[in-house]
């Protein structure tokens, strides 16, 4: 049987903490809230946790961990974590319409720095009507743990050891 006690454990810890992260900037400035800078700057927190979890599995094994098993456990943790705060996020901007204007305000005006004018005109355009529906939850999701896939190989590569034979 797998055991992914630590895996659960952490992807808790780092949904949780990823949401109060982002509570604490609500309370303060929402349009810090739902910056590009906040948003990366979260990801110490998943790694944080991935990492721990994976060594901590290893270790509670006495040291020796598979590949396999450090990528199922460190991707646990990634699809827990994003999981809780998406869900957080889904909600909160149903609760306060004015984040999904700032959210929409700022996506435009970062585009401006990499788009053409007229792409950029194009891009104001199509967010006239922008809502962060269910589908948009499950985009943002889905991107979400697709790029922590690659973290939860890179803990797994990191901390894998072998075993004695």
């Amino acid at each position: 049987m797998k055991d992914n006690t630590f895996g659960k454990k952490y992807g808790l810890i780092a949904g949780v903490g990823m949401i109060a992260y982002f509570l604490l900037f609500y309370m303060f400035d929402k349009a810090l809230m739902v910056s590009i800078g906040v948003s990366w700057s979260s990801l110490v927190i998943l790694l944080i946790c991935l990492f721990l979890a994976v060594r901590k599995h290893r270790d509670a094994r006495g040291g020796v961990l598979e590949f396999k098993e450090g990528l199922r456990i460190g991707f646990l943790v990634v699809v827990l974590g994003n999981l809780l705060f998406y869900l957080f996020f889904y909600f909160l901007l149903k609760m306060d319409p004015e984040l999904v204007t700032i959210l929409k305000e700022q996506s435009i005006e970062f585009s401006a720095w990499f788009l053409e004018e007229e792409h950029h005109e194009a891009l104001k355009e199509s967010y006239a009507d922008f809502n962060f529906g269910f589908s948009e939850f499950l985009f943002a999701l889905g991107r979400s743990i697709i790029g922590g896939f690659f973290l939860a190989l890179l803990a797994a590569l990191t901390l894998k050891r072998q075993g004695t034979l």
